[in-house]
């Protein structure tokens, strides 16, 4: 089951669905991310919780698609995690 996360437009607001679950919404400026080995850890920052943990080439984006290898997942995640980012 992929993870799937993205900005919503104009909000600051970022949602995360793991599979078919319940899409969750978290400010963006309240997020932060990890990679260790093939794996990519979510976590809120206040008040701290982890929020799932996904195989990094699982990981898809707003719409559905697979963003792929590490490299590409963080140019895609610190485009707004961790900063106050609407676009």
């Amino acid at each position: 089951m992929a993870l799937r996360i993205g900005l919503v437009a104009g909000t600051g607001s970022v949602t995360i669905q793991h599979g078919t679950g319940d899409v969750l919404n978290y400010a963006s400026y309240n997020l932060k991310y990890s990679i260790t080995g093939g794996t990519i850890n979510f976590h809120q920052l206040q008040p701290y919780q982890h929020l799932g943990s996904e195989q990094v080439t699982l990981l898809e984006n707003a719409a559905g698609t697979a963003i792929g290898i590490e490299s590409v997942v963080r140019t895609y995640l610190d485009a707004f995690v961790g900063a106050i980012k609407t676009l």
